[in-house]
């Protein structure tokens, strides 16, 4: 028997805010940019490339290339890109005991 695999797509597995939130919050929580850009690209395939990259002021190929792989988007970008996704990114201060 033959196995079929199919492509892994973080967008389709995001149904709600609150799976979007919890996935941003581990984003930022590894401090891995990576992992930040993935869930931020998915969080733009559901709002559609052309519709992010309008509001935040990109062009869909500069939009695509901040959030590849070797994506390194500037504050200003990404700034830009939360704003677009409608992301509010709010502080906590943890003390340690």
């Amino acid at each position: 028997m033959k196995s079929v695999f199919k492509q892994f797509k973080l967008e389709e597995w995001i149904r709600s805010d609150d799976d979007l939130v919890a996935l941003l919050n581990d984003a930022l929580a590894s401090a891995n940019q990576k992992f930040l850009l993935v869930v931020l690209g998915a969080a733009a395939k559901r709002q559609g490339l052309d519709a992010v990259a309008q509001r935040a002021h990109l062009e869909r190929s500069e939009l695509e290339q901040l959030l590849s792989e070797t994506g390194n988007p500037s504050w200003e970008q990404f700034w830009a890109l939360c704003q677009a996704l409608n992301i509010r990114l709010q502080a906590k201060i943890e003390h340690s005991a």
